[in-house]
């Protein structure tokens, strides 16, 4: 699993108000009935933070012979103006992780690679209450039809 680490946040236009009969965006984390994460169906209306390609973590190594995922992440709009305010994710913030497939000759150019479809989605959350005994984050991923479960691991890189 990928640790989003944030410590440069690229520059990101903020959204005004809903437009009238539109449903306004997320602030934070849902969670069902048992508790699972709630996929936010919305995520790629969210603040974009950054992109990478091939991006590995820990002694994860990228598979030979394989093409490089591309990364993108995402945070909420209010968390996202907390931390230009404050220069701290506040509490109840949710990052997603998605992993893309690069492509080759996909249209008119001869060389490089452009996203495609979606390998992975992952959150991580900030929450001081839930996740006591991680420090304040939940780490989950996409590996059930249900949602996204809780993957245990450390809080790292929130402030």
């Amino acid at each position: 699993m990928r640790t989003l680490t944030l410590a440069a946040v690229a520059a990101a236009a903020l959204s005004t108000a809903p437009a009238s009969g539109q449903r306004a965006p997320a602030a934070g984390p849902t969670y069902t009935a048992t508790g699972e994460l709630a996929r936010p169906a919305d995520y790629r209306e969210w603040v974009y933070l950054t992109s990478g390609l091939g991006m590995t973590y820990g002694p994860a190594q990228p598979a030979a012979g394989r093409p490089p995922l591309f990364d993108n992440v995402f945070v909420t709009h209010a968390a996202y103006r907390e931390f230009l305010r404050s220069g701290t994710w506040p509490n109840q913030t949710m990052f997603i992780l998605e992993g893309r497939h690069g492509q080759e000759n996909v249209s008119i150019n001869n060389g490089g690679r452009t996203q495609g479809e979606l390998a992975f989605m992952e959150a991580a959350v900030k929450d001081v209450e839930r996740f006591k005994t991680t420090g304040g984050g939940g780490y989950f991923s996409f590996d059930s039809e249900k949602g996204l479960k809780d993957s245990d691991r450390e809080a790292a890189g929130y402030d």
